[in-house]
């Protein structure tokens, strides 16, 4: 059974924040470096589909833990948290 391999378009400061809370499994860290090559342009990063799912559930996990305020309001982490979730969980049906 074969793996199947998604995209996921990402700014460099998005492929940063991941890399910088080790949301990014180690073995994959490597395809999120091309940042420094043209500072400010997206890049698409190729995964496979279980590692966008596992990073999903990272970003989950780090939106339920500082994504809110006190009356349940995005802070403006949980509204990049929710981008990404959104980006990581529909990776793929481009594919």
């Amino acid at each position: 059974m074969t793996s199947r391999v998604v995209l996921v378009r990402l700014t460099p400061q998005e492929a940063a924040y991941l890399l910088e809370l080790q949301l990014v499994p180690e073995s994959d860290r490597g395809k999120f470096l091309p940042i420094s090559a043209q500072p400010g342009r997206p890049f698409e990063v190729a995964l496979d589909r279980q590692v966008t799912e596992l990073i999903g559930l990272r970003l989950t996990a780090r939106l339920a833990q500082v994504g809110f305020d006190a009356q349940y309001r995005p802070l403006s982490e949980g509204k990049l948290l929710e981008d990404l979730i959104d980006r990581f969980g529909d990776s793929d049906l481009d594919s």
